[in-house]
């Protein structure tokens, strides 16, 4: 099948399906009738780099940079969702590029930046250097924030949002004014990022004090979803024996007191399909120590290419759940509770409820993108047909296999 497509109809009511949570959709092969919903026109934008100066954002005057096109985008979508385009080129930024709250949709339209068809846009910062040696300063990141609300990140080279820095101003700084602290990051969409810096997370939170990530869902991803902290203990009081035997600390000092890593949350998250290029990481993943922290209520599926965790006290029911124990991946499990089926006790529930993006009435509800839907009963996945794209094409249930013809979205 060429493409991803809608699977509309095959269930009367709301139905939460997954690898590790599978509702039985005894519809399947049934179809009902979706009514058409209506919508008003997207007003659309233009943005094009080397455009001359005082345009209006129309193709034929279009804005020289992407900045220019956030207020009218943002007043716009008081009537109607908006689509700003950018045609192909390379928008060189002397500066970060910021989108806050004042640049989201109002009254329940969106905002979309897409690139022209056939046309790809470079959106950049970096500068032509000539060093002697690699010196990385700051990980890629679509956003480098100090609190994230209510976004969507997809197809991006690096990561979706980044909190917090890496060099020792960050974790001890000389100066606490300095400290990353008290950083929201909430009800964010982060999909299919990483397409070229493939070790990067969806959500990184480096050396923060503070900071809440709640209610965001993280899919599709090449390595982690979720990432608090940074050095795997290197800053840690009095270091660590690894980067002791690999000569690190002829390089910096061995620190005796704690970083700003500390007192961090992270919760009702929904994460599923990571790991999908990337080794030795998690679908949430704590990269140093980070005392008063807490990662609770978050729901996941779907981590691939899982070594060296511990996995505890979750819930479970077996259907696609395939964890390596021993030698060479020594993963280890304890305290877990097998589910009979989809038989989720009531606390089960409330965390796969809650998890992820929430709606504008306070819950949570089906995950946004393209999903794998898989039958409880045999932990077989809904499957179209001889990858057919015709329309009425047979649903089929099949093994779990990965590939396009079954991935469905929820209309």
């Amino acid at each position: 099948m060429s493409g991803a497509r809608a699977l509309r109809g095959l269930w009367a009511a709301p139905v939460a399906v997954l690898a590790l949570l599978a509702g039985s959709l005894a519809t399947a092969g049934a179809t009902f009738a979706v009514p058409a919903e209506r919508h008003a026109p997207a007003a659309v934008l233009y943005v094009a780099p080397g455009a001359d100066p005082g345009g209006d954002g129309t193709a034929e005057r279009p804005f020289a940079t992407i900045d220019q096109a956030q207020r009218p985008a943002h007043q716009l979508s008081a009537d109607s969702d908006v689509v700003v385009h950018l045609a192909g080129g390379t928008y060189r930024l002397s500066e970060p590029l910021a989108f806050g709250p004042g640049d989201g949709g109002q009254n329940g339209h969106t905002i979309t930046y897409q690139g022209v068809s056939g046309q790809q846009p470079v959106v950049t910062g970096a500068r032509r250097l000539e060093a002697t040696r690699n010196h990385w300063v700051q990980m890629p990141a679509a956003v480098q924030v100090s609190a994230a609300t209510g976004n969507t990140f997809t197809d991006i080279a690096g990561s979706g949002i980044q909190v917090g820095g890496i060099q020792p101003d960050a974790h001890h700084p000389g100066n606490p004014q300095m400290t990353n602290h008290d950083i929201t990051v909430s009800n964010n969409r982060v999909s299919g990022v990483g397409t070229d810096d493939k070790e990067t997370a969806g959500i990184l939170s480096t050396y923060v004090t503070n900071a809440t990530i709640t209610h965001n869902q993280c899919d599709h991803l090449p390595y982690d979803g979720i990432d608090i902290g940074w050095g795997w203990g290197i800053n840690d009081p009095g270091g660590s024996q690894d980067y002791v035997n690999r000569g690190t600390y002829a390089y910096q000092p061995v620190y005796s007191t704690p970083t700003t890593l500390k007192n961090n949350t992270v919760s009702h998250n929904l994460v599923f399909d990571t790991k999908k290029a990337m080794f030795d990481g998690g679908s949430i993943y704590s990269l140093s120590a980070s005392p008063g922290s807490a990662i609770s209520d978050n729901y996941m599926y779907g981590n691939n290419h899982t070594d060296d965790s511990t996995f505890s006290g979750n819930w479970y029911n077996g259907g696609n759940t395939y964890v390596a124990t021993g030698p060479p991946h020594n993963n280890v499990l304890t305290g877990n509770v097998l589910v009979g089926g989809t038989n989720w006790p009531q606390g089960a529930r409330q965390v796969i409820q809650q998890a992820g993006v929430q709606s504008s009435g306070g819950g949570g509800g089906f995950p946004t993108g393209y999903h794998q839907l898989v039958i409880g009963s045999d932990s077989l996945c809904l499957d179209v047909y001889g990858n057919s794209t015709s329309a009425g094409a047979a649903i089929d249930q099949w093994t779990c296999n990965g590939q396009s013809n079954q991935d469905f979205t929820p209309r």
